[in-house]
């Protein structure tokens, strides 16, 4: 059974989850003017002068965003951005639900992978604190 470890630092940790409510909140807003006035990828795409896949990508979060393109894509959609900064309160735990995070400690979970052998294998995650740094470990259970 292969394993990995990956360690992820807090600032990373921060990062990733900060892209994926920007992308979480694009989802929602797009979803809210489809059902509302029936915007498409496609109108979208128009009105920036890309190709729909373009849009598709971005919005999957397959492709970065630039602080420009949110700003574009918010225009698009009829919204306008905002940015806020919030203190971090210290005392919650690095994977508190209230923080975007989610509790591993040995979680059984499905994880789409990009090898086709790996896809929707069933893995064990887990993490331990034995290094000033915290760990996640998974394995792929076969």
């Amino acid at each position: 059974m292969p394993s990995y470890q990956i360690t992820i630092t807090p600032s990373r940790r921060a990062a990733v989850r900060y892209i994926e409510r920007v992308r979480r909140t694009f989802l929602r807003a797009f979803s809210t003017e489809a059902a509302a006035t029936g915007l498409t990828q496609t109108e979208i795409a128009s009105r920036l002068g890309v190709n729909r896949s373009v849009v598709h990508r971005e919005l999957r979060g397959d492709a970065n965003l630039t602080q420009g393109r949110v700003g574009e894509l918010a225009w698009a959609m009829g919204y306008e951005p905002v940015f806020e900064l919030r203190k971090i309160d210290r005392n919650q735990g690095a994977n508190d639900q209230n923080n975007g995070g989610v509790t591993l400690n040995n979680t059984l979970v499905n994880v789409p992978a990009t090898s086709s052998t790996l896809k929707n294998a069933p893995v064990r995650f887990s993490t331990t604190t034995a290094t000033s740094e915290p760990t996640l470990k998974y394995s792929v259970q076969s």
